[in-house]
């Protein structure tokens, strides 16, 4: 056997002890016994947001039907054109498509730290670490405070888990000054970013053009000519592969909340607290959100952790200054880990601010303590160096014990620290918290509920549980009601829901917590125990909105008939009306303004005359509504069946309206019009005997094209490249047979 050989059986020897250790601290999560149960300030996203996501996916999945519309959250949204979904994330499909969501969650959580710990060891073979190195770069990197704080933001988390990888491709595309890694890097890049987070590609591509402006300062203006357009050519490629998905995104952007023009304000809201600069050194010094001891302020305590270890620390200075590998690829670790420090602590420096003016795409984001991300993985890579430059003082049995004691101390280091902030409860429970589905029933319609003061019950648990020092039992009452989305997981749809993306109509009427980025909000006052009676106006909201159960976690007066009273209150609503209905007549209204305006006044006393912008004159007939029998096919289509010699008006179905619908009555194509400020309308006239609607989302086409041009062209670049391989061994192989003869 070669030495190349043992060394290579060698490394693979640490990769898979890595694996095993890095699995260690999630085993509850592998085996399904355990469940991540992270809590924001007032609601956790990954419960509440992400989950709901990803089961809502894997259910259509296991149908054999990719969604483009989800009907559960919101009166219904675009699902593919969100990114955030992470709907295109292909390691994803198959854990959620085919096990149940709980399980699949704690299984594509393992795989992302797989992921983080792998990429990062090879990344730190490739500048040079021993393998004993590696591991230790790997552990501290997959464990490090990022990536612990966002396993609650999944999307995230798998973004995060790639950048290691990306940054191998790069490496490769630099060193051979653009003839290799490209299509690899256009690939994982396409993959990052159908994870669901822009805003960690987009500080991918930020540290890809600041290794190559430092790679490209040590070579002629050939090579770096050549690895810049690669590099190029990769990230452009790698955008037009996700284009089916990116397209629609773009397109959706433009009448979401994301349209908010960019304030500094916003930006900086939520800064850094400099006193959190100590969990880099020691975790406890600071305090915790999830031990309760955290000073507080103005800020998000778990945004500011970035601990990944006392000895990688250390060890980090030792290889910026004496570790393995070359030393300019090391002082770019070492500045970039500075910089992202810097950036990380937001307005405290010039710094960010810079950035944000100068920096094109970072007024589109906020948080600059996502940095955190860089200053992690330098110090890991650092101190794999580091490492690396000690081991190989000392004779081979004793680096190998020396390199496993390293890594033994590291995984309990973190176990420890990180152990707090990942709290793992016992699954069972969450499962089992289905009393609201229970009360309402499992019908073939599942019913659409609203949630009173949905925020209120999460933030109380957070107080009661004192973070999470007096256990999860607060988390398990508060997850029965269904909050943000979290319905979905129990057959429920939801008039509100828990994201950004939403259209900036049905944010209007039903997205509480973002007021302060909406152009206008349509409120009703809401009833409270001081002044517990259902206002008139809410009411008619909810029964405009379809809206048949009210939950909530006292009982407000009026609410509707009572169904259950613990662990939740909860009220059917006979007099919300059918989710699909004929009206003779209508509003004429011109905007959502006047729309909102005409419901909460002149229009209270008229429940089921539906306000219509673009309808025309409404016919003179004011007679009742006729409820209708909808039926949906598939997530992205419905139709409506209309009673035999029905009267001329307007079919309203009570789902969100988006750009993307499109109507036929008895096989004509008609507008869809927006009814009641956010729903859908379709003028009909007399006898119309069907009407039916399909969604695509706006951009699919042209998106579908570019991404299969993308991917002729990826494989042409593969093609080439392989031919310019096979033609440099002929030309190697006829140089050696030159030579010897």
């Amino acid at each position: 056997m070669t030495d190349r050989s043992r060394g290579t059986r060698a490394a693979a020897a640490w990769a898979a002890a890595l694996v095993l250790l890095v699995l260690l601290p999630a085993l509850p999560l592998l085996t399904g016994q355990g469940l991540l149960v992270q809590h924001d300030i007032w609601i956790s996203d990954l419960l509440h947001s992400q989950l709901p996501y990803k089961a809502f996916l894997g259910r259509h999945l296991a149908g054999g039907h990719l969604p483009l519309w989800m009907p559960d959250i919101f009166s219904g949204v675009p699902f593919l054109a969100q990114v955030e979904a992470g709907a295109l994330y292909l390691p994803h499909w198959p854990l959620f498509a085919f096990l149940d969501p709980y399980r699949a969650l704690g299984l594509a959580l393992g795989l992302d730290i797989v992921l983080a710990a792998v990429g990062c060891f090879l990344l730190s073979r490739r500048l040079g670490a021993t393998p004993a190195g590696a591991l230790l770069a790997g552990l501290s990197f997959a464990w490090c405070g990022f990536m612990v704080t966002h396993g609650r933001h999944l999307n995230m988390h798998a973004a995060a888990s790639l950048l290691p990888w990306i940054l191998l491709a790069g490496e490769r595309l630099l060193d051979s000054h653009g003839r290799h890694g490209g299509p690899a890097l256009a690939v994982l890049l396409a993959l990052q970013v159908a994870a669901g987070h822009p805003q960690i590609t987009w500080m991918s591509g930020l540290l890809l053009a600041a290794r190559w402006l430092h790679a490209a300062t040590g070579q002629g203006w050939r090579p770096a000519l050549g690895s810049g357009l690669a590099l190029a050519a990769a990230t452009g490629l790698g955008g037009l592969l996700l284009a089916v998905q990116l397209v629609p995104a773009v397109a959706f952007t433009r009448s979401s909340l994301a349209t908010t023009p960019p304030t500094w304000e916003y930006a900086s809201a939520f800064p850094f607290a400099l006193h959190d600069l100590w969990t880099l050194i020691w975790p406890p010094a600071a305090g915790s959100m999830e031990g309760y001891d955290h000073p507080g302020g103005n800020t998000i305590p778990w945004g500011n952790y970035g601990y990944a270890g006392l000895l990688p620390l250390l060890l980090a200075f030792v290889g910026l200054l004496r570790g393995t590998g070359p030393r300019r690829l090391r002082w770019f670790w070492g500045a970039t880990a500075v910089i992202s420090l810097l950036l990380v602590t937001g307005p405290h420096t010039p710094l960010w601010r810079i950035t944000w003016t100068v920096v094109p795409g970072a007024r589109i984001f906020r948080f600059p303590t996502r940095f955190l991300l860089f200053v992690d993985l330098g110090l890991a890579l650092l101190a794999g160096l580091g490492l690396s430059a000690l081991l190989r003082r000392l004779p081979p049995r004793a680096a190998t014990l020396a390199g496993a004691a390293a890594a033994a101390l590291t995984l309990a280091d973190l176990a420890v620290h990180q152990g707090e902030r990942f709290p793992i409860d016992d699954i069972e429970p969450w499962r089992q918290a289905t009393a609201v589905a229970d009360a309402l029933g499992h019908g073939p319609a599942p019913p659409r509920v609203w949630t009173l003061d949905e925020i209120e019950p999460w933030e109380e648990a957070f107080h009661e549980a004192r973070g999470f020092t007096l256990g999860t039992a607060p988390y398990r009452r508060a997850w029965q009601i269904p909050i943000g989305s979290s319905g979905v997981l129990t057959g429920l749809r939801s008039a509100s829901g828990y994201a950004r993306m939403v259209h900036v109509r049905t944010a209007a009427f039903w997205q509480p917590y973002n007021r302060g980025l909406l152009p206008l909000a349509i409120t009703a006052r809401r009833p409270t125990p001081d002044a517990p009676d259902m206002p008139p106006a809410l009411s008619a909201l909810l029964d405009r909105g379809a809206v048949t159960a009210l939950v909530a976690t006292w009982s407000p007066r009026g609410a509707g008939e009572p169904v259950l009273d613990q662990p939740v209150h909860v009220f059917r609503r006979p007099s919300a009306l059918p989710r699909a209905y004929l009206a003779p007549s209508w509003q004429p209204v011109e905007d959502l303004r006047a729309a909102g305006r005409w419901m909460l006044r002149d229009g209270l006393d008229q429940p089921q005359r539906p306000a219509l912008e673009g309808g025309g004159p409404p016919p003179r007939d004011d007679g009742d509504i006729v409820p209708l029998t909808l039926v949906e096919q598939g997530t992205d289509a419905l139709s409506v069946q209309l009673p035999p010699d029905s009267p001329a008006g307007v079919v309203i179905v009570a789902d969100s309206w988006d750009e993307g619908w499109r109507a036929w009555v008895d096989g004509v194509e008609r507008p869809v019009l927006v009814a009641n400020g956010y729903q859908r309308g379709v003028v009909v006239p007399a006898g119309a005997r069907a009407v039916a609607m399909r969604y695509r989302p706006p951009g699919l086409v042209p998106g579908a094209g570019l991404s299969l041009g993308a991917g002729l062209l990826w494989m042409v670049w593969v093609g080439a490249s392989r031919a310019r391989d096979r033609r440099g061994d002929r030309t190697t192989n006829s140089g050696r047979a030159l030579i010897s003869s």
